[in-house]
């Protein structure tokens, strides 16, 4: 009987079938990476919209959109200006609470939402707590909760710090009534205010929401359909650091001017000097419009006109730029 003796893989033969596995693998992580993207920007864009369409039911509910802020005194416009800061500094995403199912946490909003308000004081102020004796959890507690429709996928996973407005937004904690500083949950979604401020000579370059505004859909003369209502604003850091560790709290600070710059813009050293339009994604950025639909815009979107066209609701301007 003829014997045949099996043969087994030469270390050759080996090595070859262990290279083309690898450029197989090779091959395949990045189309894998590419449709987990996918996902987390479809991800991103759907939070934005159930933003915006919180936003509508808001408006539905009290007959205006909820303000971009409530600082200044009525009056003042929003530009910094500490003899006239006198409100809540409470903004956009917080009135939407009860419109997102996120009641749990809205009970706990005690500060003042009065848009008319004057002389807020330290009890109409969010971060001032009255804990102590009653041991109630109020507003600076509130904004240490995270809202997973808050933040975008794609940078859910960093390690970041919520800051609140201040001057030049150098405030980057809140202090309670023990004396310690916390920090606060973050968002990736900023309500739009336009251009610079809601005041002449840029009050038609104005967004949806700004200083104590009142819009409704009725103002929104360029129509709904073409005026951004909510933006991706991610991570940045500030011009001595070199790494984005911080964003908007938000509780206190969600709100954004299109004055901060174009999409992704980069100060001269290369870093984001204030938390303008921008994302993690690749190629673009995640916006809605007031018409509650959502878009992912190319960041080679023109400053002007595109873009301060697509953010005034009222220049009468109409771009192309979807």
């Amino acid at each position: 009987m003829r014997r045949y003796q099996e043969r087994g893989f030469t270390l050759v033969e080996l090595l070859v079938v262990i290279a083309i596995i690898g450029i197989l693998i090779g091959m395949l992580l990045p189309a894998v990476q590419q449709v987990r993207e996918a996902a987390r920007r479809t991800q991103c864009l759907n939070n934005l919209r159930q933003i915006s369409l919180a936003s509508h039911n808001y408006e539905s509910t009290f007959q205006r959109f909820p303000p971009g802020t409530i600082n200044n005194r009525p009056g003042t416009g929003p530009r910094y200006n500490a003899a006239n800061r006198d409100g809540s500094q409470i903004t956009t995403l917080p009135f939407l609470l009860p419109f997102m199912e996120q009641t749990n946490i809205d009970q706990y909003v005690t500060c003042d939402k009065d848009l008319n308000q004057t002389g807020a004081g330290p009890a109409g102020r969010w971060y001032n707590i009255s804990g102590g004796a009653t041991n109630t959890i109020l507003d600076f507690e509130a904004g240490q909760y995270g809202v997973q429709s808050f933040k975008c996928p794609s940078t859910d996973s960093e390690a970041r710090t919520g800051i609140i407005w201040g001057i030049f937004m150098t405030t980057y904690g809140v202090q309670d009534v023990s004396g310690s500083f916390g920090g606060l949950e973050v968002t990736d979604y900023c309500s739009n205010a336009g251009y610079v401020s809601n005041a002449d000579p840029w009050k038609h370059l104005r967004g949806p929401f700004t200083e104590r505004s009142k819009e409704t859909f009725g103002s929104i003369s360029d129509g709904t359909s073409n005026v951004v209502s909510f933006v991706e604003v991610v991570p940045f850091s500030f011009s001595n650091e070199s790494s984005d560790r911080y964003a908007y709290s938000w509780f206190g600070a969600s709100n954004t001017i299109t004055g901060f710059g174009t999409p992704n813009r980069k100060h001269a050293d290369g870093r984001t000097p204030y938390a303008g339009p921008s994302s993690k994604h690749p190629g673009g950025i995640g916006v809605t419009y007031c018409d509650g639909s959502s878009h992912f815009l190319k960041d080679t979107i023109n400053w002007w006109p595109e873009w301060l066209a697509l953010t005034a609701i009222a220049d009468g301007m109409v771009t192309e730029a979807q």
